[in-house]
């Protein structure tokens, strides 16, 4: 099939030019319509039962997720100066396009019984016009009798005092968000700049905007980076410029082929999708490695230019083809998932692995059908005595020590699976930044003074109209409160019940000890005071739906890690059924915080899957490959052996389970995979060769096949280690335990490999694996089908030469 495509891409080589030139600028021009995502993608499915309730609770009682907190830290609060500039800062907050509501205690309103009218009137605590000194010093004395707002707009002891920014929904969602922030950061600035005060900024909308800020920008550097740690290799691999240029010109055309296919299919750039770019980079250069070693190979040989390109295609085209594929089904696994993100990122990579290697296939031997042959120092890098004597090593310890080894190997996977047993699964909202990034240090300092800021939601439906507003209700909601009051990561609680505490106190005239759960009776008479507030105000619309049938206690809830927000999501259901019962109430347990835990938790037993699934869809590649079912045991233990040692580093040195951990193995998997068919497809050539002399043919293959794998691994090896320098914690451990695997995964391929081939010997070689469905890197090809190729090659070389000396 491979002698046939020869002869096609270099017979038409101008048309294939043509079109790949056409296809990559419509791309590029689709590539400049890519944007970053603005929507928060749900990792749960749209049936799960946690998504479905967390819905419900949008419905009923709005988003939970679009406040930002700014908190100051201030003792001089009540300073008339500073409450008037306060004033000022919350006014051009609450002015700033984008913004719907601001609340901070300036804005809040204490509420004072109206005998007159059996009333209650609410009155602003601050405004700027009604502002004295006096004022401003009685204020402090009005804020610390109403109990209602403290640990929940300010923290006492530490002097912090917040202001809420609600953000509107549609701005969200839009690519002006992060100018929004940007104003939001330059008003505080501002208007604190002159008292020298500790601004933090922080909530789920800041967390992502901020974070989505971040992907953009590495999204550029890995790219930058990529090209250049790959030239780089390349260089001193092939010392030729021209090879790394067009090397890089490949991998270049498949970033913006990979850019054009996000916007294609309507996708955007998430912090997934945005390592797409620099992965087609690393993972498409030993495409040209290969390509270009056999072409100086063939080169060396007998000096025929044309007739080494078409030998390329036809002798690497197929093995090519087949690495790409695997590697390409490593990342098709996620599209099995539910997740959208997950099948973004596995339908535009596996799609793009492809992709480079068509462009592959193409460009690099029509581009260098079209320049100079190679000179005597582009192919000098086939002598390198140092991957020589690497290689020479590796033979030495698989044909000499391989007895040895076998122990080694053994002691090295109990000890991985001991590792194995100590791996933890956590994961947290934040827990992908560095501890000295600001985000997550004003994360922790809020926690540290209000315990915390994501948001856990328990909502109340009494099964019947108003039945929020019961006495019973109202009691079990304050019982309920009292018992999660021991649980230090929960914050103080906002409910109906905290409301009519609060009514009761102003019912009384304002003294705080009044602050606690009106009575049956008190509560009738503070309802004739509430009158139509009860069920239509603002107020109430945030606790209590239409019809007073559901309702909700609000808390907010430490970023305590996944395992931890599991249990406690367990102590507080245990709470739950002691105090409601099951037959008068449906209480759920909802969210960002239970939400994080549980797509968390969905995540990582999703990618597991799909690493399963990956396992079981190339060990089906290597039986078809190869014909030979004991062939495709023999080629799993080197690469599952990796996957082991990874996993026990992962345990001892306390790198926990992730979802961007786990995605580690899949993509490992897949690509170490590729060395092991290099390494079979040239031990099968060699037993054509040798008469089926397996020493004679392990030996050549660890020689030649070696070399390639050797220098395809360190291209890998530093491709992936340059996400290291990432400033999220999950995309800096891919890059250091992929790199990590890859190299013990050659390593096993070059060692243990030809070790269990030389054991096993005769037992594992059938005839179906001599003669496989596909022709595979076979040197041994039949030169009676190229020899047409060939001489059409030799006539085009010559007369190519005539007209230049003409």
């Amino acid at each position: 099939m491979f002698t046939t495509i020869a002869g096609i891409i270099l017979r038409y080589r101008i048309f294939f030019i043509t079109l790949l030139l056409a296809v990559t600028i419509f791309m590029g021009f689709r590539a400049r319509e890519v944007r970053l995502s603005y929507e928060h993608t749900p990792i749960l499915p749209q049936t799960d039962s946690a998504l479905i309730e967390f819905n419900r609770y949008k419905d009923i009682f709005g988003e939970d997720g679009n406040i930002v907190v700014i908190g100051i830290q201030n003792h001089d609060f009540f300073d008339y100066e500073m409450l008037s500039d306060w004033l000022v800062m919350t006014g051009a907050l609450q002015n700033t396009e984008g913004v719907a509501s601001v609340l901070s205690l300036t804005e809040a309103y204490t509420i004072i019984k109206n005998n007159d009218t059996r009333s209650f009137d609410f009155h602003p605590l601050a405004e700027k016009a009604a502002l004295t000194r006096g004022g401003a010093d009685s204020l402090r004395n009005i804020i610390s009798s109403l109990p209602f707002y403290s640990d929940l707009l300010y923290e006492e002891k530490s002097g912090t005092y917040l202001i809420l920014v609600t953000l509107e929904r549609d701005m969200l969602v839009s690519n002006q968000r992060n100018e929004l922030i940007s104003n939001i950061e330059k008003v505080t600035g501002e208007c604190t700049s002159g008292y020298n005060l500790e601004v933090y900024y922080s909530g789920l909308p800041y967390i992502r905007i901020k974070t989505a800020e971040k992907i953009e920008g590495e999204l550029y550097m890995f790219i930058l980076l990529a090209l250049v740690i790959t030239g780089i290799i390349m260089f001193l691999f092939f010392r030729s410029f021209r090879v790394v240029f067009f090397s890089l010109l490949v991998v270049a055309t498949g970033v913006i082929w990979s850019l054009g296919t996000i916007v294609l299919l309507g996708y955007e750039i998430t912090l997934l999708t945005a390592m797409i770019p620099p992965l087609l980079i690393v993972i498409g250069i030993p495409n040209s490695v290969f390509l270009l070693n056999k072409y100086h190979n063939e080169y060396r040989n007998h000096g025929n230019k044309i007739k080494a390109l078409q030998r390329v295609i036809q002798k690497i085209g197929a093995a090519t083809f087949l690495t790409n594929l695997t590697t390409a089904a490593g990342f098709a696994t996620f599209i099995l998932t539910s997740t959208q993100i997950l099948r973004e990122f596995g339908i535009v990579a596996s799609i793009n692995i492809m992709g480079i290697f068509i462009l592959s296939l193409l460009l690099i031997p029509i581009i260098f059908s079209l320049l100079p042959a190679p000179r005597e120092r582009h192919v000098k890098h086939l002598e390198n005595t140092f991957v020589k004597k690497i290689t020479g090593l590796f033979e030495y310890l698989a044909v000499n020590h391989r007895m040895k080894i076998y122990p080694v190997a053994i002691v090295i996977i109990v000890l991985a699976i001991a590792g194995i047993a100590r791996i933890k699964s956590t994961g947290y909202v934040v827990d992908d930044l560095p501890q000295n990034d600001p985000i997550y240090t004003d994360l922790k300092y809020f926690e540290e003074h209000f315990r915390g800021l994501i948001p856990l939601e328990i909502v109340i439906d009494t099964k019947r109209p108003r039945g929020a507003f019961t006495q019973a209700t109202l009691q079990n909601i304050d019982e309920l409160q009292k018992a999660l009051e021991r649980y230090p990561e929960l914050s103080r609680p906002l409910s109906i019940a905290e409301a009519f505490k609060f009514t009761r106190q102003s019912f009384f005239n304002g003294a705080s000890h009044h602050y606690r759960l009106p009575g049956n009776s008190e509560r009738n008479f503070i309802l004739a005071y509430m009158g139509d507030m009860a069920g239509t105000s603002d107020l109430a619309a945030s606790f209590v739906d239409d019809e007073g049938r559901n309702t909700r206690i609000s808390y907010k809830v430490a970023d305590a890690g996944t395992e931890q927000i599991g249990l406690l999501e367990e102590m507080i259901r245990q709470e739950i059924d002691s105090i409601f019962p099951a037959d008068r109430y449906d209480v759920s347990i909802t969210g960002a915080s239970i939400l994080s835990f549980k797509g968390n938790k969905y995540l990582v037993r999703s990618l597991f899957t799909s690493l399963f699934i990956a396992v079981v869809i190339i060990s089906i590649f290597m039986a078809w490959m190869f014909s030979s079912a004991r062939m495709m045991i023999i080629s799993l233990i080197p690469n599952l052996v990796p996957l082991l040692i990874t996993a026990s580093f992962m345990g001892y040195f306390g790198i926990p389970v992730k979802p961007s951990t786990v995605l580690v193995f899949s993509i490992a998997f897949g690509i170490s995979v590729d060395n092991t068919i290099h390494f079979l497809a040239k031990y099968r050539q060699e037993l054509k060769a040798t008469g089926l002399d397996i020493k004679k043919s392990v030996c050549n293959a660890i020689r030649e096949a070696g070399a390639s794998m050797i220098y395809t691994s360190i291209v890998l090896f530093f491709g992936f280690a340059i996400f290291s320098l990432s400033g999220f914690g999950g995309t800096k451990a891919l890059g250091v335990l992929v790199s990590f695997t890859l190299l013990i995964a050659v390593t096993s391929n070059l060692i243990l490999l030809p070790s269990m081939l030389l054991t096993l010997e005769r037992i594992i070689i059938s005839r179906n694996f001599e003669e496989p469905l596909m022709q595979i890197y076979d040197e041994e090809a039949d030169d009676q089908e190229l020899e047409e190729l060939d001489e059409t090659a030799v006539r085009k070389e010559r007369n190519k030469i005539e007209i230049q000396n003409n």
